[in-house]
């Protein structure tokens, strides 16, 4: 009997864990903000937006933010770290009325990437999605879009990777190439020997 085994994706997993999709959305006038406060000892908190719009993004040029990615949703290089000096909350607008939810924790996942908690470069946003009942909240990512600060991080990190294997290529094979020397001489050494030993047993009949 054949078993039918179906794919599901990333998406419909978290769905299916109970996340609900908040971007994008199809409720006209409901706006949602993710807010992260940073405590500090001796002054007010610092209050950033992780979610920008690609015209207040510095990775892109003029072309890029008004016209290529308009419309879009783009996530900041950030380290959502859980501390007692971060706070994160979620906040849902519609006109004058807002609700507020605190989060537990921030992930970032995508299609081709396991879960983690930080972006190292803007990343496009695909979705963002919110989970109720456990305080969660998940940017969904799009692996296809990298700034060119990424590219040009990802191209420095092949090619030391490619030296790196070239390197133990070539260890190796000095390593290799050393094990059959010192096996030839090795070798040579009991030949000499042995046509030594034969050589004095002639001169001994002698």
């Amino acid at each position: 009997m054949n078993t039918i085994v179906e794919n599901k994706s990333k998406l419909d997993e978290l769905v299916q864990e109970g996340y609900k999709i908040i971007y994008p959305n199809s409720i006209d006038g409901l706006d949602f903000e993710v807010i992260i406060k940073e405590k500090h000892q001796f002054s007010d908190p610092t209050i950033l937006t992780p979610i920008k719009e690609s015209r207040n993004c510095k990775c892109f040029n003029f072309y890029e933010k008004l016209f290529k990615y308009k419309g879009f949703l783009f996530l900041i290089p950030y380290y959502f770290v859980n501390t007692s000096t971060r706070e994160y909350s979620l906040r849902f607008d519609n006109g004058e009325a807002s609700k507020e939810f605190n989060l537990e924790w921030i992930h970032i996942v995508s299609d081709n990437n396991e879960q983690r908690n930080y972006t190292d470069f803007y990343e496009k946003i695909n979705y963002v999605l919110y989970n109720p009942k456990k305080d969660r909240l998940v940017f969904y990512i799009d692996d296809k879009f990298k700034t060119s600060a990424a590219k040009l991080a990802e191209t420095k990190k092949n090619k030391k990777q490619n030296l790196e294997s070239k390197l133990e290529e070539d260890l190796q094979s000095l390593f290799d190439w050393y094990s059959s020397s010192k096996l030839f001489y090795r070798m040579n050494d009991k030949c000499y020997w042995k046509q030594y030993k034969l050589t004095q047993s002639c001169l001994n009949c002698v």
